[in-house]
């Protein structure tokens, strides 16, 4: 696995007609072997209008002039507060996206402030609904003209499968990745560590977030994976790969990583988003060189104490 983030500038393509970009997207959420409630929520379809368009699967859809749009939420907060905040997130989400139209050049801009809005929208329902602690991550991919827009709140991961090699998109929120940054724990005591569940930020948890953004310039064939931590905790980044690489159907890989999950225990919700870009116009792989991931806007946490 690669995890390949830069803040330097990277190569990037000519602008891409959206018209000429195809995606085929698949989404899976499994309750897992040993919740009762699945906290878990997913969205993918066009990001303005459409509607009709979302679902579980979407087949060949053109991009549009306006983009496609992939999310995951996992939540939090107990008594069923943690599914009703992930359904907020993903409804609230698409809502405000559609209420918000970007300038062209400041996408990564704009999808941070909508993401923005969402979280104090969460909190604002926590508080009159009186589910205090109500909570919950967010990763949302945006695609168009020949550009992956993510935005991160907490630990719900993207990847990035790309000519046979996976890269981490994002840079989990959590305690745990702290320690990891600093070098107290190595990856293999951190999957075994007693506060890995903590996350320090989360869509909700007060009247603003700073939401985490990263660019991808598109190639030919790129494979995305949205995540919650019910399978990054159970499956990890080698066997993450090989399963992408496993099959030509998305349909398929969705299903097989649903049930590696939950045949290492199931010990969580597990909801998978993934997606395939083709388009002629996009570079080959092989043709691009230097960083594959570009950090918009790192998330800085206040000061953790180890």
């Amino acid at each position: 696995m690669s995890y390949a983030l830069s803040s330097r500038t990277s190569p990037r393509p000519a602008l891409v007609s959206s018209d000429e970009v195809w995606v085929s997207a698949v989404g899976r959420t499994d309750v897992g072997l040993v919740r009762a409630n699945n906290e878990d929520a997913f969205l993918l379809g066009p990001a303005f209008g459409g509607r009709r368009a979302e679902g579980k699967a979407l087949d060949r859809q053109i991009a549009g002039r306006e983009g496609l749009l992939l999310a995951v939420s996992d939540g939090m907060g107990g008594a069923q507060a943690g599914e009703v905040a992930s359904a907020l997130v993903v409804r609230s989400l698409r809502k405000l996206i559609e209420e918000a139209p970007h300038d062209e050049g400041q996408v990564d801009a704009w999808l941070g402030r909508v993401v923005e809005r969402v979280s104090t929208r969460v909190w604002e329902s926590a508080r009159r609904s009186g589910r205090s602690g109500m909570g919950a991550t967010l990763t949302a991919l945006y695609l168009r003209n020949g550009f992956a827009h993510v935005a991160e709140v907490g630990d719900s991961r993207a990847y990035l499968l790309r000519g046979g090699r996976l890269h981490q998109v994002t840079h989990d929120q959590s305690y745990v990745q702290v320690l990891l940054d600093a070098g107290v724990l190595t990856p293999s005591e951190a999957r075994t560590f007693p506060l890995r569940n903590v996350i320090l930020q989360t869509m909700g948890q007060g009247p603003g977030v700073a939401a985490a953004l990263t660019r991808v310039a598109l190639c030919q064939g790129d494979i995305f994976l949205l995540c919650s931590d019910g399978l990054t905790g159970a499956v990890n980044d080698d066997e993450l790969r090989d399963v992408m690489s496993s099959s030509p159907s998305l349909d398929k890989v969705a299903t097989r990583l649903v049930d590696l999950a939950n045949e290492r225990g199931g010990d969580d919700n597990i909801t998978v988003v993934l997606s395939r870009v083709e388009a002629p116009t996009l570079p080959a792989p092989a043709e691009v060189s230097g960083p594959v991931v570009e950090i918009v806007r790192e998330y800085r946490p206040r000061r953790v104490v180890f």
